[in-house]
Order: C-alpha cells, then sequence, then structure tokens
C-alpha cells in the first residue's frame, strides 16, 4: 500500500513542480506588466510641466499688476526649480526619482548642478520646518518669495496650491502608468 502511494506521489510530483512553474511564471508576467516604466512617468511629468508653469506665471502675473509690482527677473526660472522640486518631492519611489532626476538633468543641461544647489535649499526649508503642514508650505513660501523676488504673501499662497497641484499630477499620472 505504501509503494502504491510513492508511486502515485512520483507520478504526480513532476505535474506539480510544472505547475508551479507556470504559476510563477505566470505571476511574474502579471507583475512585469503592472509595473509601468519610470522613464515613462518622468517624461511626462516634465512635458505637462511646461503648461503648469506657464499658468502659474499668469496667475503671479495677474497678481503682480493687481498690487502695481514689477515682474522680478528671476520669476519664471524659480517657478520652473519650485514646481520641479515639488515634483520630486511628490515621487516617493526612489526608482521614480532616479528617472525624474535623470530627464531633469537632460532638460536643465549645464544648469542641472544648480537646480540641485536649489532643491537643497528648499529641502532644508522642509526639514527645519518637519511636522505641521502650515509650518513647512510658510517655510517654503518664504523660500520662494526670497529666491523669486515675489512678494511673500504670493508665495505663501502659491506654495501650497503648487504641492497639492504636483502630488494630484503625480498620482494622476502613476495610476495612469500603473506605477
Amino acid at each position: 500500500m505504501l509503494d502504491a502511494f510513492f508511486d502515485a506521489a512520483i507520478g504526480i510530483l513532476p505535474l506539480a513542480i510544472i505547475g508551479g512553474l507556470i504559476y510563477v511564471i505566470h505571476r511574474w508576467r502579471q507583475q512585469r506588466r503592472l509595473i509601468g516604466d519610470p522613464h515613462a512617468l518622468a517624461a511626462t511629468l516634465l512635458a505637462r510641466s511646461s503648461q503648469i508653469i506657464k499658468d502659474t506665471k499668469k496667475a503671479v502675473h495677474r497678481q503682480l499688476s493687481a498690487v502695481g509690482q514689477a515682474r522680478p527677473p528671476s520669476l519664471e526660472n524659480e517657478l520652473c526649480i519650485f514646481w520641479w522640486f515639488t515634483l520630486d518631492y511628490c515621487l516617493k519611489d526612489h526608482h521614480l526619482r532616479e528617472a525624474f532626476q535623470s530627464h531633469l538633468a537632460n532638460e536643465c543641461g549645464h544648469e542641472y548642478h544648480a537646480v540641485l544647489e536649489r532643491f537643497d535649499k528648499y529641502g532644508r526649508a522642509v526639514n527645519e520646518a518637519k511636522g505641521d503642514t502650515n509650518t513647512v508650505f510658510m517655510s517654503l513660501g518664504g523660500k520662494l518669495a526670497e529666491f523669486s523676488g515675489m512678494p511673500p504673501p504670493i508665495a505663501l499662497t502659491l506654495s501650497p496650491k503648487l504641492f497639492t497641484q504636483a502630488g494630484e499630477l503625480v498620482a494622476q499620472e502613476r495610476n495612469a502608468l500603473k506605477l
């Protein structure tokens, strides 16, 4: 009786191994299909950035005109850097951040290291104000005002708006690309 059991087990064992391998291959293929390309996300985020920055710049210009203040010369560059910082900050995954930084390096060219230095300064502002979201936004708004030359009240209202918009954009694109 024991011999019959072992004969049956030996006959079933190859089928179980093959079935297990098929299952493992099937799961691997499913996971590969679900994981999108981080570089596609980075390219999409940077492509969508230009319109968001243009719209933000127009809104800031209207606010500056309303208070009778001239446009600071570094406004557009600083809005770009701040927006890219918010996107980078919202990308929590290491691989997504690497892909984003790679595309950003290509976008910025020889100015990339200056952008990273600014990211570092914004990052320090976040770390110093760690904990309370309002404090973080006030700290970032203060840095944005300092670096761009725009009035602090405008920068303080712009900071949370851009962060929220960046978080929504990252989530939307991650879902679309299944990342």
